[in-house]
């Protein structure tokens, strides 16, 4: 593994302002900053996301992960709870088809709300588990409002699941950033964080998309100033 010494984090904090996190570092930074961010990018290959994002957040005197029996934790996610999801929900979850998922929904009165399965994953858990399309993460949230603060049997929010696939869909991991930044932080019962199950032949993915995406940036705005969240 090359040392990271001569390539500071602290150029990837600059300024103040949470931008949103689509928009690229050459466009929210001045010219050394770029240079700084592609060459850490460049040069991190065989470093895993955890100690790249622990690193970043040390920077900035933030703790990198929350305990999963915190009070913290506690008061931020909904109530643990086991059901069943209906049949049709779930073949028009599985089929990755926007329309025929609204189709099934507006056909019936279902609870999306609090529709969680034997395991306690509501359906923005199985959408990001089965790394369906970042439009139906979106209409989950947004238009029916199922919960990103859901935790399962094993502690595990959507997060961890979209951060596991062998798969990353990082549209959909930025979009879950921007609703729900702090997830990044919360422990599972076995006390790994989402980014602790990120698998190694994705490393060098992930901490380019954390580089270039603006994450951090957003990540530490957001935990030094809770109203920009």
């Amino acid at each position: 593994m090359r040392s990271m010494d001569a390539l500071s984090l602290d150029s990837l904090f600059r300024g103040s302002g949470a931008a949103p996190i689509t928009k690229k570092v050459h466009d929210e930074t001045h010219h050394n900053d770029r240079s700084t961010t592609a060459a850490f990018a460049q040069a991190s290959v065989a470093v895993d996301p955890t100690t790249y994002l622990a690193m970043a957040l040390k920077n900035h005197n933030i703790k990198e992960r929350i305990d999963t029996f915190s009070l913290e934790q506690a008061m931020y996610f909904e109530p643990y709870k086991e059901s069943e999801i209906a049949l049709p929900l779930l073949q028009a979850l599985r089929s990755n088809d926007l329309k025929q998922l609204q189709l099934v929904i507006s056909s019936r009165n279902y609870d999306l709300e609090d529709a969680r399965n034997q395991f306690g994953e509501n359906l923005v858990h199985l959408a990001c588990r089965m790394g369906l399309s970042t439009k139906i993460v979106q209409y989950l949230v947004w238009e029916t409002k199922v919960p990103l603060n859901v935790r399962d049997k094993f502690g595990r929010s959507p997060l961890h699941n979209a951060c596991m696939s062998p798969f990353p869909d990082f549209d959909t991991i930025a979009f879950v950033l921007e609703e729900a930044p702090k997830l990044f932080l919360f422990e599972d019962n076995s006390g790994k964080t989402p980014l602790d199950g990120v698998l190694p032949r994705n490393f060098d993915r992930w901490t380019r998309f954390m580089a270039e995406s603006g994450l951090l940036k957003r990540l530490t705005s957001v935990l030094e100033h809770p109203e920009n969240s």
